[in-house]
C-alpha cells in the first residue's frame, strides 16, 4: 500500500482520481491522519507524502515502519521517488526537518544558510569551494547533526528510490540503528518478507 501503512491492519483509504493526479487519505488505529498523492513531473512517477500525524500514544518506532514499507512497495510498483516538504515548526512540534534526512531524504540547504551565520560560517570552512550545499553535505560534518538540528529550517526534500541510491543506503543504516535501539531487529520493522526489496 503505497500510503505506507501496509503493516496495519485497520487503514481506512479513500483514493480519488483527478486529472493530474491520484490523492489517497486516510487513518488507522495509530494514524490519525495521513495524505499521499501520486503524479507524473519531469517525466518521473513521484509520491509526494503530504501529512503523516500519529495519534498520541502511538508506538515507538511506527513512523519508521511506516515509511520503510512504503519505500519498499513505492520501489515495487515503479515509482521513481518520494518527495515531501520536511517541516520545521517548533512551537506546533513539526520536525521533519530533523527526522526525515535520517531516513534519507535530502534537499537544499539554502534556507538555513541564509537565515543562520553560525551554520553558514561553518559550511563555509567545511566546504570553501562548494556552491550547492545539500543537507546531506551537512550531515557529513563534524557537529553536522548538532548544528542541523539547532540552525535547520523547513526544505523541500527527495527520497531516491534507485537502487542502491544514498537514500537508500542511509535508510538501510537507519533501520539497523532504530531496530537496536528498540532492542528488535530489522525484519520486525520492515515484514521478513519484504526486507530484501530495500
Amino acid at each position: 500500500m503505497l500510503a505506507g501503512a501496509a503493516a496495519w491492519k485497520d487503514i481506512k483509504v479513500n483514493t480519488t482520481a483527478y486529472s493530474d493526479r491520484i490523492e489517497m487519505k486516510g487513518y488507522g488505529e495509530h494514524i490519525e491522519y495521513y495524505e499521499r498523492d501520486i503524479k507524473v513531473k519531469d517525466g518521473k512517477i513521484v509520491l509526494h507524502n503530504d501529512v503523516l500525524k500519529l495519534r498520541d500514544g502511538a508506538p515507538e518506532g511506527i513512523g519508521t515502519r511506516i515509511f520503510a514499507n512504503q519505500v519498499i512497495e513505492a520501489k515495487r510498483a515503479g515509482i521513481d521517488r518520494i518527495e515531501c516538504y520536511a517541516y520545521r515548526n517548533d512551537s506546533e512540534g513539526w520536525v521533519g526537518y530533523k527526522v526525515w534526512p535520517k531516513m534519507g531524504y535530502d534537499g537544499s540547504a539554502d534556507n538555513a544558510l541564509s537565515s543562520s551565520e553560525e551554520l553558514r560560517s561553518a559550511v563555509e570552512k567545511y566546504y570553501p569551494d562548494k556552491d550547492d550545499i545539500m543537507v546531506s553535505d551537512i550531515l557529513s560534518m563534524p557537529n553536522g547533526s548538532d548544528l542541523w538540528e539547532k540552525h535547520g529550517e523547513s526544505f523541500e526534500a527527495t527520497f531516491d528510490l534507485k537502487k542502491d541510491s544514498a537514500s537508500v543506503k542511509i535508510l538501510r543504516e537507519y533501520l539497523k540503528r532504530k531496530a537496536q535501539k528498540l532492542n528488535s531487529t530489522v525484519e520486525s520493522l520492515v515484514r521478513v518478507a519484504k526486507i530484501h526489496a530495500l
